[in-house]
């Protein structure tokens, strides 16, 4: 590759619900086509968007992706999340530089998630200064929190982990609310006037009115942000960038001078961003329609609670070059960034609990006891060579990997609960084809007596964990979560979160009533789509209701649902 090279490391995906308007695929897809040397994917006080995006890399690399061409040589994927605070902080990208690092985000997440209804998360600037090990972070100029985010639930209803030992108090002084991006009316009045126009009113979403300068860097959030970096510079020197965007809004020059010269007087690099919400200029669109719908508004009456135009995408290095022309080290240090990121998804394995094996006992002796007891319970006159040569093959493949005969001591342990306290369970699946599972009373099927094949269970070839599905009585299974959180601790526990995303049904609902249609012609539409799993919307839906493609209003309503 000739020319300059770049790393966008403030972009968002769909995952940033309903601020992000391209999924990491897409994302990932433009950044191959601009032969970036790597990409950040950064979402609102989530990661859970970056699992996609890696496997898509994965499977690009290997030649079997359907979309993605071929990346570029040496192409990196860095994984973060950007941090939305409560507090009035200013957003903050935080990257794990290390597994570590990972793993003080994950708990600095939980810690937000656990005081928040559903969907929430509420940070402070006080629980970063805590979790901040092996973290790099991008100051942003400002925050971007609503006014609906950042609640906390009842304090009886909170969940709080227990420290681990690597925590610390900190005494520092925590930027206040106010002191943040949303700027108070003097005497609760409007700045102009009581019936301001709701199109005149600011980008973060509140009823209040406020306007938000563009780019938002007014004298009281400068203050705010010197503030946060030297707070961060105190704590994690070495680890601290602030970040600047040019969004062509006609004072980028001057407010890329100010920050340069903020940075230097905080003594930490500028970090050049475009703070990327889609991938591709023709997406911008979307975007309205996405904001449009967390604001309960149209795209009519969006005004600047819009992005002032459609630069927030993935842009080549070139462009990124000639933007920052008064800045150059801006982009070069998005390279020592990314390079300093040793840390990729790959590093994750399963942590099985210790739990189950008594003091003394070695992990697979302890399984194959356990086995053994059931199996001379089972067959009093003599184990049966058949069954002698699966447990001889099953228990190679599991001792094979240290860490598996954990995991299917857990799950007896669970189910062993279960039984003791009568509540009805059953493992089901391939869970059934392995005879150990069948001794330990997690599956009620003899494997022996059907011929059900071990690797399709378990083999060396593939390269992943045993899946064992049990189901629990459905008005007793809170007893068993109780005994999850009891015996292994509610900080080691989790349920599985489900993503909820638009079907067809829904999407047209939403994106109709943000295109200003009404209540009647939405309906109609949804009328010939039964069920609730159904993810398209053809075009054969409208034409059975009598619309015609050729309307500009239902031509734009399936251009953003088909």
């Amino acid at each position: 590759m000739t020319g300059p090279a770049y790393v966008e490391l403030a972009c968002a995906s769909h995952f940033s619900f309903l601020h992000g308007a391209s999924n990491g695929v897409d994302l990932l897809g433009r950044a191959f086509e601009l032969e970036h040397v790597g990409l950040g994917i950064a979402d609102r006080n989530t990661v859970a968007g970056v699992v996609r995006v890696w496997l898509a890399l994965r499977d690009a690399r290997n030649t079997c992706h359907e979309v993605l061409g071929e990346p570029p040589p040496g192409f990196k994927l860095v994984t973060g999340a950007r941090l939305v605070f409560a507090d009035g902080t200013p957003d903050i990208i935080a990257y794990p530089e290390t597994r570590y690092g990972w793993g003080r985000l994950c708990r600095l997440l939980s810690t937000g998630n656990l005081r928040a209804d559903k969907g929430d998360c509420v940070l402070r600037l006080e629980d970063l200064l805590v979790f901040h090990q092996d973290l790099l972070l991008i100051v942003l100029p400002a925050s971007t929190r609503r006014e609906d985010e950042g609640k906390e639930r009842k304090a009886e209803k909170q969940t709080i982990l227990p420290p681990d030992g690597k925590e610390a108090s900190f005494a520092f002084n925590v930027i206040s609310a106010q002191a943040g991006i949303h700027i108070p009316h003097p005497g609760g009045s409007l700045l102009a006037g009581e019936n301001m126009d709701s199109r005149l009113r600011g980008n973060d979403g509140g009823a209040s009115g406020n306007v938000i300068p563009f780019p938002a860097l007014a004298p009281e959030n400068r203050d705010v942000l010197r503030r946060t970096l030297a707070t961060l510079r105190n704590v994690t020197a070495g680890r601290v960038w602030l970040g600047a965007a040019m969004r062509r809004s006609g004072t980028d020059r001057r407010s890329l001078a100010r920050l340069a010269k903020l940075a230097r007087t905080a003594q930490v690099p500028l970090l050049a961003i475009n703070d990327a919400l889609y991938a591709a200029p023709e997406d911008r669109p979307l975007q309205d329609v996405l904001t449009a719908i967390r604001l309960g508004i149209t795209v009519q009456d969006g005004g600047k609670r819009f992005e002032a135009n459609a630069e927030r995408h993935l842009k080549a290095p070139e462009e990124m070059a000639r933007l920052f022309r008064d800045c150059p080290e801006a982009i070069e240090e998005t390279l020592r960034f990314h390079e300093r990121i040793a840390f990729d998804l790959n590093d994750l394995r399963y942590e099985y609990p210790h739990e189950p094996v008594p003091k003394g006992k070695l992990p697979l002796k302890w399984l194959k006891q356990l086995v053994g007891r059931a199996a001379a319970e089972k067959w009093p006159q003599g184990i049966p060579p058949k069954v002698h040569d699966m447990l001889r093959e099953e228990f190679a493949l599991i001792g094979s990997r240290p860490d598996l005969p954990y995991y299917f001591l857990t799950v007896h342990d669970l189910v062993r609960f279960a039984r003791s306290k009568n509540i009805l369970c059953q493992g089901r699946g391939s869970a059934a084809n392995s005879v150990i599972c069948y001794l330990l009373g997690i599956t009620s099927v003899d494997p022996t007596r059907h011929d059900l094949l071990f690797s399709r269970f378990m083999s060396e070839d593939r390269n992943e964990p045993p899946d064992i599905d049990v189901d629990f009585e459905h008005e007793r299974r809170e007893e068993v979560m109780q005994y999850v959180y009891e015996r292994y601790g509610r900080h080691r526990a989790g349920i599985v979160a489900t993503v909820i995303h638009y079907r067809s049904r829904s999407a047209v609902r939403e994106v109709g009533k943000a295109l200003g249609l009404t209540e009647d012609v939405t309906t109609r539409l949804v009328s010939t789509v039964w069920g609730s799993y159904s993810n398209r919307m053809e075009e054969e839906r409208f034409k059975e209701t009598g619309f015609d493609l050729a309307n500009p209003e239902i031509e734009r309503l399936n251009h953003f649902v088909a």
